[in-house]
């Protein structure tokens, strides 16, 4: 699949993928991660910043000026693995607005679980 994210959703794309799990999987997110964490001539293009909190909360600033996407290949497995976690996400009701364009990206349905119980009715 390829799919044209800008920084903002490749920074919080990079956030949700998996830290562990099977050697595959792991391999897998660390070579997408690979490609999704901004070049050094983005990050001085961009103006990005990153600041750490004491508590440990990263927060990321850059000139959003020419801020066009890049266009990510992701591979079916990755894929899967994006799709799966933005879903459980979903369920658990832990989907943030800076990943709202990513769940449309991925065609992640906007059903809630209380829609789902009417249709079962």
């Amino acid at each position: 699949m390829k799919v044209n994210l800008n920084l903002a959703e490749r920074i919080a794309l990079v956030g949700i993928l998996p830290a562990q799990g099977d050697i595959l999987t792991v391999r897998k997110s660390v070579e997408l991660r690979d490609v999704l964490v901004p070049s050094d001539k983005e990050v001085k293009k961009h103006k990005i910043v990153v600041k750490v909190s004491d508590e440990g909360n990263v927060q990321y600033k850059w000139d959003i000026s020419g801020n066009k996407g890049v266009d990510i290949e992701i591979g079916e497995w990755m894929e899967r693995v994006v799709v799966r976690t933005l879903k459980s996400m979903n369920k658990a009701k832990k989907i943030t607005p800076n990943l709202m364009t990513i769940c449309e990206k991925f065609s992640i349905p906007e059903e809630s679980e209380e829609e789902d119980d009417k249709k079962e009715d």
